[in-house]
């Protein structure tokens, strides 16, 4: 039964009326956020027990580096959705373990573009297999239509919220 059909379900098994009422157990954002915390624990685990120090907010900022090197560290921030006081602590701790680097854009002296090192580099890639068997095992028992539907779902809520595409943050 779809979110829509058990709201109008419960809703007229309680009050004889057909308006749509919220299950808290189906509400979306909740589902959504014990989704992504649950993502975010179980690789945290994942790493430590691979001997890996490293949480997903810094995955996240260095996988982005891997495949877009050269950021201004505000569009990071952006692209990321996180404020820029949080970024400066991240990217001060990756810098301090020398898997970043900080460089003045020389077109804007104000900006510091973010760049994977050698050593970031050599960090990141065999952690992808990781993130890719953790992921594989996540979505396990849905059929790729299923992921590209979601993807399109939640791409779709993203833009309905905040007036952009995912694409363009």
């Amino acid at each position: 039964m779809c979110i829509r059909d058990r709201c109008n379900y419960l809703d007229s098994k309680r009050t004889g009326k057909t308006e749509p009422q919220l299950d808290p157990r189906d509400f979306l954002p909740r589902l959504i956020g014990m989704t992504a915390v649950a993502w975010q624990r179980r690789l945290n685990d994942v790493f430590a027990k691979a001997g890996v120090n490293i949480v997903l907010e810094q995955w996240i900022i260095l996988v982005n580096l891997f495949h877009h090197n050269d950021v201004v560290q505000g569009s990071l921030a952006n692209m990321l959705m996180r404020d820029k006081s949080f970024m400066t602590r991240i990217v001060d701790d990756l810098e301090g373990r020398e898997l970043v680097q900080r460089r003045r854009d020389p077109a804007d002296r104000r900006r510091w573009r973010i760049h994977l090192t050698t050593k970031g580099r050599r960090f990141v890639e065999p952690l992808l297999d990781i993130v890719i068997r953790t992921s594989h095992q996540a979505q396990s028992g849905l059929t790729n239509d299923k992921l590209d539907c979601t993807r399109e779902v939640l791409r779709h809520m993203f833009k309905n919220l905040t007036g952009q595409s995912v694409e363009s943050c």
